[in-house]
């Protein structure tokens, strides 16, 4: 078999200048050629710890108890760590206006896979595995939200602060635009 090759060839307009010409990604070379170096190409030092989400099971119910005791007897589990383990303050990841996404969940869960812990183990083998064996004790669970025809008629809307991103003079931008 011979070796495959190919050719792209642009004609772009003069006057749609940059739209249609040639720009090749900064990392196509060397992601074509094997060069690139990703994370998990990179040996992990000595002593590492790995960590792994413990995610809910049902889609929409109140939290009842988590037991860590059966993933913490596993080989290789260093640590769980739950919201109850943090200052409250911290325990979000985005936060715009009144919408704060919590890391951990706290007394209820909205989804299913929404994250309840997180397992600290010696490889990340180990830490996936445990994560399963987390026990997670659920109440007051409702049916799962799957569609729009069902949140319409539970009334089941997320509710997104609007906070508009304003940045520069945008009538005045398309008013002096060469294309219109």
């Amino acid at each position: 078999r011979t070796v495959s090759h190919g050719a792209q060839s642009y004609q772009p307009h003069p006057n749609e200048a940059p739209v249609g010409e040639y720009l090749p990604k900064l990392t196509a070379i060397k992601q074509t050629s094997g060069e690139a170096q990703f994370v998990d190409d990179i040996p992990a030092p000595a002593f590492c710890l790995h960590a792994a989400f413990v995610k809910s099971t049902q889609p929409n119910a109140n939290i009842v108890s988590i037991d860590p005791k059966p993933a913490l007897a596993m080989e290789g589990v260093k640590a769980f760590y739950s919201a109850a383990d943090m200052d409250p303050e911290l325990n979000y990841w985005f936060e715009k206006g009144d919408d704060k996404r919590r890391i951990f969940a706290t007394d209820s869960v909205s989804y299913w896979g929404q994250q309840v812990g997180i397992i600290v183990a010696d490889s990340q083998a180990h830490a996936d595995n445990a994560a399963n064996y987390v026990i997670v004790r659920y109440s007051d669970i409702k049916p799962g939200v799957y569609d729009l025809d069902t949140a319409i008629a539970n009334k089941s809307f997320y509710k997104v602060p609007w906070v508009p991103t304003v940045r520069g003079d945008a009538s005045k931008a398309i008013n002096s635009a060469p294309h219109k």
